[in-house]
């Protein structure tokens, strides 16, 4: 009799745990994902949500239903403004900080068969082509389809499972109730990345600059930066042609650009031996794009007016366009899109074609000759130092 009464006790207490686990997890909604809840002061403000922005973001795009979506890494993330008057009203961004094109093209098959999207607005960054950098993605079973379209029919017990059941959500359900505070705040409702405030420029652009060296272009210090792996996988020009490809099948508009970042950044990826890449790398995406003519290519990447920005020092103020070397702020996005859907241009931004891409590829270099006369003598050797680290 006592020993049953021992098993019922701790039945209970289980239960009785997991409601609590459930309930507190619905409630503080730290993802922002189900909005039972959503009052000022008690749950709005989600301070970890960043941290699972590959969990929240495709939950996010089933709950809100928009109808044009903004891809891409973190500069999307940080830097194109879903406000914009050019995207419209139904929107959301559903970038992701470090993705690369796999993950992309996964996203977006969850997108295509979970929600109402009729337009989608492309960043490209080199390093999301790297096939060697291409890895498994955690939120595979939380994702509609699989990778070969398949259904996948535990995608939201799965979700719910990760999301409700979690004790690591516990935990961060009960810092989202404690955390009220807007300083804590990570992304805006359309799914933007708060910006950084920066007061240091030299050192955040330097830090910027090491971790694009030495981790993000990490493989390809062994020279091992390749669009597709020696044994013929990761064809990472392969995941972008299903992208427009799956697209093109559900009658969904695609608008594709080349991330604009600062000119420190493009001069670090020359030190890294890494320019000849870079040019093929546009090369070959102009060459895709082709074969899909209502799909426009645009470049904001080089050498231009706005990138060349001068870093201020200490004291010396903020920047206007670029918040590090390789982000840049939402006023230059909103010009980005403003050239993109012709409201505007003030010839920033260059729409690219296979026949045009040699001349366009040497005005860069000329470009970037130019630039290299006015640039400090420190700071060029600084930048070469950071590439040559170990």
């Amino acid at each position: 009799m006592a020993l049953l009464s021992a098993v019922k006790l701790w039945l209970a207490l289980v239960v009785g745990g997991l409601i609590l686990v459930v309930t507190l997890n619905i409630v503080a909604d730290p993802l922002d994902v189900y909005r039972v809840v959503h009052a000022e002061g008690f749950n709005v403000i989600k301070p970890k949500v960043d941290s699972y922005s590959r969990l929240s973001k495709p939950m996010q795009v089933q709950r809100r239903q928009a109808k044009l979506l903004v891809m891409g890494s973190s500069r999307a993330e940080y830097g194109i403004p879903m406000t914009h008057s050019a995207l419209g009203d139904s929107v959301y961004s559903y970038t992701m900080s470090g993705t690369n094109i796999y993950h992309t093209m996964r996203f977006f098959q969850h997108a295509v068969a979970q929600s109402e999207v009729k337009e989608l607005v492309l960043g490209l960054d080199f390093f999301m082509f790297n096939s060697h950098a291409i890895e498994g993605l955690d939120a595979e079973d939380i994702l509609a389809v699989t990778a070969n379209n398949d259904i996948n029919t535990a995608f939201k017990m799965n979700q719910w499972l990760k999301t409700l059941l979690s004790l690591d959500m516990f935990k961060i359900s009960m810092k989202t109730l404690s955390r009220q505070k807007i300083k804590y705040q990570r992304f805006d409702e359309l799914g933007n990345m708060t910006l950084k405030n920066i007061t240091d420029y030299p050192t955040e652009f330097s830090h910027v600059q090491t971790v694009y060296a030495h981790k993000v272009w990490s493989e390809c210090k062994g020279e091992l930066f390749e669009f597709q792996r020696g044994d013929g996988s990761g064809d990472t020009f392969h995941y972008l042609q299903r992208i427009l490809t799956l697209a093109n099948d559900n009658n969904i508009k695609v608008t594709l650009y080349i991330s604009g970042s600062h000119a420190y950044l493009w001069e670090m990826l020359d030190y890294m031996g890494l320019w000849s890449k870079f040019e093929d790398w546009k090369t070959q995406l102009s060459a895709l794009a082709d074969r899909y003519p209502e799909v426009p290519l645009w470049d904001f990447s080089g050498y231009h007016a706005y990138s060349v920005e001068v870093v201020p020092q200490n004291g010396e103020g903020g920047m206007q366009w670029y918040m590090d070397a390789s982000h840049f702020l939402p006023r230059l996005g909103s010009k980005m899109l403003a050239q993109m859907f012709q409201q505007s241009s003030d010839g920033f931004g260059v729409l690219l074609n296979s026949g045009m891409m040699a001349a366009h590829l040497q005005g860069i270099r000329e470009a970037q000759g130019i630039y290299r006369q006015g640039l400090p003598v420190a700071v060029k050797n600084a930048q070469k130092a950071i590439a040559q680290v170990a």
